[in-house]
């Protein structure tokens, strides 16, 4: 399953699961680090919406160098610069300190769209039928897979010492991460057909229209997710060792519908994983006990997927020597999304005692966004239907 990825893709793999191993262990209690530093719920909403403003503000102009100079540099440089962030959390005493630790981290994202460039790149075979799409969630899988077991550690952790030593150790696991990427090989970009500009692609109705569908698409499910393990801890009581076992089941969520809907066709896949996320926020709106919500976790990790299958999608939208740029342009858009996700999400949590607004607007608005899909899926989008049929005459 893996020998089409070719060597430097399997490296990448490797150090993405070892940097999931770091991450998994404070990412997504971080906004429990933030209250257990004196945030309320709406700064605890203003740290996040900074921290993704930020990680929105550099994939673009990185994604447009990455075209240029080719993405290896950029990624190594991420790796580095990630080690920094949970280390410089580790210091705060005060939650608005902790903002510089997330500004830092959120900034070493920049390499992101370099990533995804990188992985189409290193392909032995880059004009294999749905290779795209295979490569890009079977990559990413192996990050999620990180994420299986690092949250429930990260649990442990906290609950036996602090969520600080979980930022502590993070610090020394990234740095065996960027340790195992050193070992890839650099590849050379995509030719550019002469005189043509980049800046074409922002003239590309095909490409600003499915950019823009999929951005507020995800939006509709994002605004349940920013404050969900808040919600479990404070609504459900559930322990810091038991948030972490759910965020543990997110990850195996995300592989799971990964290497699911990674392969379904490209006309049905994302409604699916709409449809999962809905099912998501549905469950933890209406099953209090553990279990439910253990459901609910493993589902709601969809929304990786989602994002993964987003990228997919406008990998087959554009041309090879303009990706980068694309997945730049979507990535600063994701991050300013997931800005006005938890914003939203902030004030309306604190709108009610029972703290699920933020659940039921996912639930009202995500059946809108899988209408529109049908409405606009891959008829508009000529080169997607393309791959489609290519990748279907592969198969029989």
């Amino acid at each position: 399953m893996f020998q089409d990825l070719g060597r430097d893709n399997r490296l990448l793999m490797v150090a993405l699961v070892i940097w999931a191993l770091g991450e998994g262990l404070w990412l997504n209690i971080r906004q429990l680090y933030l209250v257990e530093l004196g945030a309320a719920p709406e700064q605890v909403g203003i740290a996040l919406a900074i921290e993704a403003v930020v990680r929105g503000m550099l994939p673009l102009p990185a994604g447009y160098v990455a075209d240029r100079i080719g993405p290896h540099r950029l990624m190594i440089a991420s790796f580095v610069l990630g080690i920094a962030g949970p280390a410089v959390m580790a210091l705060a005493h005060s939650w608005a300190w902790v903002v510089p630790g997330l500004v830092v981290y959120a900034a070493s994202s920049f390499a992101v769209p370099a990533i995804n460039a990188y992985a189409l790149l290193s392909l032995p075979d880059r004009d294999a039928p749905g290779i795209a799409s295979r490569a890009v969630s079977t990559v990413f899988a192996a990050y999620y897979a990180g994420l299986i077991i690092s949250p429930w550690v990260g649990g442990i952790i906290a609950e036996a010492y602090s969520i600080r030593m979980t930022l502590w150790i993070a610090s020394i696991v990234f740095l065996l991460s960027t340790l195992v990427v050193l070992q890839t090989r650099a590849v050379s970009p995509q030719p550019r057909p002469t005189g043509e500009h980049p800046t074409e692609l922002l003239r590309d109705k095909r490409f600003l229209s499915l950019t823009g569908f999929y951005i507020l698409a995800l939006l509709t499910v994002q605004i349940g997710f920013p404050l969900a393990p808040n919600y479990v801890q404070e609504v459900r009581g559930f322990s810091f060792q038991q948030i972490g076992l759910l965020l543990s089941l997110l990850s195996a969520g995300t592989v799971a519908v990964n290497m699911i809907l990674g392969r379904v066709s490209m006309r049905w896949n994302f409604a699916g994983v709409l449809v999962v996320n809905w099912l998501a926020l549905l469950i933890l709106w209406r099953i209090p006990g553990f279990a439910g919500n253990m459901l609910a976790f493993f589902l709601l990790g969809g929304l990786g997927t989602a994002r993964v299958l987003a990228t997919a999608g406008l990998a087959v939208a554009v041309h090879p020597h303009n990706r980068a740029f694309a997945f730049g342009i979507f990535e600063s858009l994701l991050s300013l999304q997931m800005a006005l996700a938890a914003w939203i999400a902030g004030g309306l949590y604190s709108l009610t005692t029972g703290h699920r607004l933020p659940f039921l607007v996912g639930l009202l608005t995500a059946p809108l966004a899988i209408v529109l899909w049908f409405v606009l899926r891959l008829g508009r989008y000529p080169a997607l239907a393309h791959q489609e049929t290519r990748a279907a005459a592969s198969l029989d």
